[in-house]
């Protein structure tokens, strides 16, 4: 039996006493972990072999239902998630815990992706920010991921599409513009792509529209981390623009 650090145990129980907010899109995104679990289990011990993150379950702040711009920022893959849990398997109540812990009040503890969702909070005083994945299952301790392991999950359970079913979101922005296997990926995930507007080609920003989310606009662009930062400072501003007009819609 593996002994857990003090200072992991710490984490893990201010995560467990970390609380979700009571709104009905919590509700739905419950039962819908609740209902995937089984299948997720079915992948972990399938790919028991591969050293894995955990998986990433959203959890909604209470101002995101009603806000006058409600948002999803979509990061490529989930690098040690999770690594609190180390030692055990976590439950989805767990990981939605982490998620409001981590992301709503931790902000993200400085990493590129999720200072980009921070500055992406800025832009109005009324948006609200979901952060989320595109693979929902990373590796453990690296960046990237397996693909026979996403292959897996997204065939067993479109996570991404029944979120955003549910959080309803107005505009998400997905900063992996210029790499070609997250592309491919989206278009398993959310359908062809039926339209795009090219903002900047040289800075990879467009507007698109997939078949499973046909009023949804997706904002791509670079991964933050990516860029030099007065490159990033021009994105942004593109970004900016769209958004505005969104809002003013």
């Amino acid at each position: 039996m593996k002994i857990i650090k003090p200072h992991m145990e710490k984490r893990i129980n201010l995560i467990r006493q970390t609380e979700i907010d009571s709104n009905e899109m919590n509700q739905a995104l419950t039962d819908l972990y609740k209902l995937s679990w089984d299948k997720y289990g079915e992948v972990r011990e399938q790919f028991s072999d591969y050293s894995l993150s955990n998986i990433l379950l959203l959890s909604v702040p209470d101002d995101y239902p009603h806000a006058n711009l409600r948002s999803m920022i979509l990061g490529k893959e989930t690098m040690g998630w999770g690594g609190e849990f180390e030692d055990s398997l976590p439950s989805f109540h767990e990981l939605q815990q982490l998620y409001e812990l981590y992301i709503n009040e931790e902000n993200g503890n400085g990493a590129a992706f999720q200072r980009f969702v921070n500055w992406f909070r800025t832009i109005r005083p009324d948006v609200s920010v979901l952060s989320n994945n595109i693979v929902k299952v990373g590796k453990h301790s690296t960046n990237g991921y397996y693909k026979c392991v996403a292959d897996a999950l997204d065939e067993k359970f479109n996570l991404l599409l029944e979120e955003i079913k549910i959080t309803r979101p107005q505009v998400i922005v997905c900063p992996t513009s210029n790499i070609d296997k997250y592309n491919e990926r989206l278009e398993m995930l959310l359908g062809q792509c039926m339209e795009e507007q090219i903002l900047q080609e040289d800075l990879f920003v467009s507007v698109r529209y997939y078949e499973f989310i046909p009023t949804i606009p997706l904002i791509m662009c670079p991964h933050p981390q990516g860029k030099k930062r007065v490159k990033l400072n021009e994105v942004k501003k593109i970004i900016d623009n769209v958004i505005e007009g969104i809002i003013e819609k």
